[in-house]
């Protein structure tokens, strides 16, 4: 399946996933809130600004978010 992803004012088109508009604004990234198709799960997306430097940052909190276990722990799958 080939993934398309449009960003309009507030929004976001990807995908797999229903938007359900714009979270967060940072210098750096956007965060999304959205609901994964499939199986109707809440997500969030996060839209990065930059290069490099941001892919490395955002590298690094997926690994700790992951690392995260527990009740009402997020799950960066």
């Amino acid at each position: 399946m080939a993934i398309s992803l449009q960003i309009g004012q507030g929004n976001i088109f990807l995908t797999g996933y229903q938007s359900a508009g714009a979270m967060y604004e940072g210098n750096t990234a956007r965060v999304y809130r959205a609901r994964r198709e499939s199986d109707g799960q809440p997500v969030i997306l996060k839209v990065l600004r930059g290069g490099a430097d941001a892919q490395a940052r955002l590298r690094k909190e997926y690994e700790l978010v992951r690392s995260l276990t527990g009740r009402g722990s997020l799950c960066a799958c």
